[in-house]
């Protein structure tokens, strides 16, 4: 919500006149921070529609927008990533399709106190818009939001300003209002003709920053407070010496090192600061008041006139001529250095009259005989027609079906430009390869789809990118990895069983600190997200507030966002076919990989030498790892990268996670490991019927429970626990209750390690299971085959018959037809 240009005329939320509007204003940017009230259900809207008289279109409108969602929000090709937000007021998630525009907005709706409710993606109207050419077409038009507030209903457009911009130039149907603020006059024609006003709202930078301190207080009011009447005479005291303060200073001039205290009384307004300028996270810069009226931008700079600020911006743009190169300047000195050894000649006036001419502009001498140097050399292209030729030689045939490489799009050139060109050389090599890449770009969505063109576009303004968490467990992303590595994990048949585990790593963002990982040798499933959240809680005893993921389906199952409501994370969905995004996850990935794997036995790191190397010494032949040194061996790397500082990084992630949690105790979800968060994060298997004689018979064993003879149908909800195999949880009367399988008392009695390995072995060998029965198959039909032969003659032994290495992914063929085709070995005579 930008309350830059916009709080001259109306509010975006109340539609206010300007005297209204700036109260609002103040309330919400020195930290007025709502209590979370009851939920606005059916008899709420009822009674509001009725307190505000709305009748016909209107009042169908707004409880059509109510009942639901009127269209799925996705990740889409689009570079913005589609946020579920966990609304307090609303006590539901709110989906918003940017993280850098409808999330600050609904953030700001979260706390605004005239807001009674808001429902996103409201049903979409037909409006009647202008075509490029100056026709009028018809088309739907979706709203972002419908706001109910005090001063009664809005809908409600959010856009960046820098979008508003382009559209207001581009587009006759927009137009910019006296106050500075835009309009979409089709729109708010069409919901005029219902009796609703419409709003557009212009997002700016300050925005993102208002979002972020507004989280930290919604964190901060979560917490317990403990002696804040102790507290509040120690801040009074000190703030009436002071009057206006850095939060830093006053959490050091009364001993209180976490600020999440000091945050809570900013949040309950017995504290000011401007939300929109200073960043909470930042508490030395962050100044606070007991007033609202001593952060008046005339008091700041007076109490800050000793300080050097920049008053504006800096673009950092500058003129080549006024600033000339370093190897430009040396030869103006050498200039500058003949004439004081008193040199005379045409140059020497010349460089005379260059000085005189530039002290007058005030410019220096030595930069005065620089500036012509940049200018000098011919710049005109030396061979203009093998240019153009090779410019649309690649692009005619760069992006075409063949989809050349290279090297062999240059051999056509050459052919092309012999033909087109007979008495002239063709461009090097080194030449045409930089037109290629200078053209690449504009031809990568022919070429390579949307991947392919995401890949390939500039990086986006530094300005409009969303803000980085600066806190510890205030962002997290979350991704799986094929390890390139085989383990060993069972043996059987005579044979060590090789697979690729699967990684799932939780890392956060701030501190770069893993803060979980889990070992799997299944695909990324439900699973793997139950079991990464409930290690996290389990080392942590706290979630992250945001997840970042991608667009898989264990990330996009209705599981996953009902697990984020219930423990009250928000899920960020990174946009499709843009590689760019998740690079914290890939980044680690590639540490890994590049660190730590291509050193340990069975790894896969050189392809290339992999496939050019025999059987017996492929990876998952040379593989002696077994699932437990894996684990093991991951581990050590997750600690040893806890102290590793990158060369960006201004510490080691545990040395940014340990001082970043002291100074806010507050950030993340504490979360209790306890019975009912393991029976919120165990996955639904659909019902089993119940065997009264003998439990719940599932995969390999039978569960049971004492409670389950109180079961009232045969049918029985379960819920088999993620990391432990012989644990399940049934549904009886309305109650979860945990059933076990026999093996379960040995089971506890073992280590935490060997817990986790083995629940792996048993929950995820379904592929496993598979190769060794194909193999004990095929083995027991040679046997068969040999006992065959001769009934009356003596078991035999194969000779020269040896263990073996295989993999399970190995492709697998009929045993039968091995049979059919396998000749038979010598036997060996014995008798009985």
């Amino acid at each position: 919500m930008s309350f830059t240009a916009q709080d001259r005329g109306q509010c975006p939320q109340t539609g206010q006149s300007s005297e209204h509007a700036e109260e609002h204003i103040c309330q919400l940017q020195h930290g007025a921070m709502p209590i979370p009230a009851k939920p606005f259900g059916e008899l709420e809207l009822d009674q509001y529609l009725l307190t505000w008289q709305i009748i016909g279109p209107a009042s169908d409108y707004i409880r059509r927008s109510a009942a639901g969602l009127s269209r799925d929000v996705r990740p889409s090709k689009h570079s913005s990533c589609v946020v579920e937000f966990q609304s307090l007021k609303n006590g539901v998630t709110v989906s918003t399709e940017s993280r850098t525009g409808e999330l600050p907005y609904a953030f700001e709706l979260d706390y605004d106190n005239s807001v009674l409710a808001y429902y996103e993606q409201p049903p979409a109207v037909e409006v009647s818009r202008h075509t490029k050419r100056g026709y009028r077409r018809l088309t739907r038009y979706t709203p972002d939001f419908l706001v109910l507030t005090k001063d009664g209903p809005r809908v409600v457009q959010v856009k960046l300003r820098s979008e508003l911009e382009r559209i207001f130039a581009d587009k006759q149907d927009w137009v910019r209002q006296e106050d500075g603020s835009f309009q979409d006059v089709v729109a708010a024609e069409a919901f005029e003709t219902m009796g609703l006003p419409h709003v557009v709202v212009a997002i700016d930078e300050v925005d993102q920053l208002r979002a972020a301190n507004l989280g930290l207080m919604r964190r901060a009011m979560r917490e317990v407070a403990i002696d804040e009447a102790v507290l509040e005479r120690s801040v009074s005291a000190h703030m009436e010496q002071r009057g206006l303060s850095p939060l830093a200073d006053l959490a050091h001039a009364i001993g209180q090192h976490d600020l999440t205290p000091l945050i809570r009384l900013v949040a309950r307004h017995l504290l000011y600061t401007d939300i929109g300028r200073y960043s909470l996270t930042h508490p030395e810069t962050c100044l606070v008041a007991r007033e609202p009226a001593l952060l008046n931008e005339n008091y700041v700079e007076a109490w800050q006139h000793l300080k050097l600020e920049f008053q504006g911006r800096c673009d950092g743009t500058a003129q080549q001529y006024d600033f000339p190169l370093e190897k430009h300047l040396e030869k103006g000195l050498a200039a500058v250095e003949k004439l004081k050894a008193g040199e005379n000649g045409r140059s020497a006036r010349r460089w005379r009259l260059k000085i005189r001419e530039a002290e007058a502009e005030g410019v220096n001498a030595v930069v005065a005989l620089s500036r012509e140097y940049m200018k000098r050399g011919n710049r005109n292209p030396k061979r203009p027609e093998q240019v153009q030729l090779a410019t649309e030689y690649i692009r005619s045939q760069w992006a075409g079906q063949e989809k050349p490489s290279p090297p062999a799009l240059y051999r056509g050139f050459k052919l092309a430009a012999e033909e087109a060109l007979p008495m002239a050389k063709p461009l090097s090599k080194v030449s045409f390869y930089n037109l290629l890449d200078r053209a690449g770009p504009s031809l990568a969505y022919q070429r390579g789809g949307n991947r392919a063109c995401h890949a390939a576009e500039p990086p986006t303004d530094v300005a409009m990118r969303a803000l980085r968490p600066e806190r510890p467990f205030e962002l997290a992303t979350c991704d799986h990895y094929l390890c390139d590595q085989y383990c060993v994990v069972l043996t059987a048949n005579g044979m060590e069983y090789a697979m690729r585990p699967w990684l799932t790593i939780l890392r956060d963002i701030y501190s770069d600190f893993p803060l979980a990982f889990w070992l799997r040798l299944g695909a990324p499933s439900k699973r793997s997200v139950a079991l990464i959240l409930r290690q996290c809680v389990r080392l942590h005893g706290r979630l992250p507030e945001g997840i970042v993921v991608d667009s898989g389906s264990d990330f996009r199952s209705v599981y996953f966002s009902a697990l984020a409501a219930h423990c009250g994370f928000n899920l960020i969905f990174r946009p499709v076919g843009h590689p760019r995004y998740g690079a914290e996850a890939e980044r680690f990935f590639g540490q890994y990989k590049t660190l730590w794997l291509a050193a340990r036995p069975g790894n896969l790191v050189n392809l290339k030498e992999v496939r050019c190397v025999s059987g017996s010494h492929r990876p998952e032949a040379v593989a002696t790892m077994s699932l437990f040194d894996l684990w093991q061996d991951f581990s050590t790397f997750a600690d040893w990268s806890k102290g590793y500082a990158t060369d960006s990084a201004l510490g080691s992630p545990a040395e940014r996670m340990t001082s970043g949690l002291e100074r806010f105790g507050c950030s993340g979800l504490p979360t209790t490991f306890d019975d009912n968060f393991l029976i919120a994060t165990a996955v639904d298997a659909g019902e089993y019927t119940l065997d009264p004689q003998r439990g719940l018979h599932i995969g390999a064993f039978h569960y049971w429970s004492p409670t389950l003879v109180r079961a009232d149908r045969p049918k029985i909800p379960v819920r088999p626990d993620p990391q432990d195999p012989y644990r399940i949880y049934a549904q009886v009367a309305g109650t979860w209750v945990a059933c076990f399988a026999s093996p379960e008392p040995s089971y506890a009695l073992k280590s935490g390690l060997q817990q986790v390995v083995e629940g792996v072995l048993q929950l995820d060998r379904y592929e496993l299971n598979k190769a060794i029965r194909e193999d004990s198959d095929r083995l027991l039909a040679r046997a068969i085959q040999r006992r065959s032969t001769g009934p009356s003659t003596p078991l035999v032994e194969a000779a020269g018959f040896v263990p073996q290495r295989i993999s399970h992914n190995a492709e697998a063929s009929s045993f039968f037809a091995d049979v059919l085709d396998d000749s038979l070995p010598e036997l060996a005579e014995a008798t009985w």
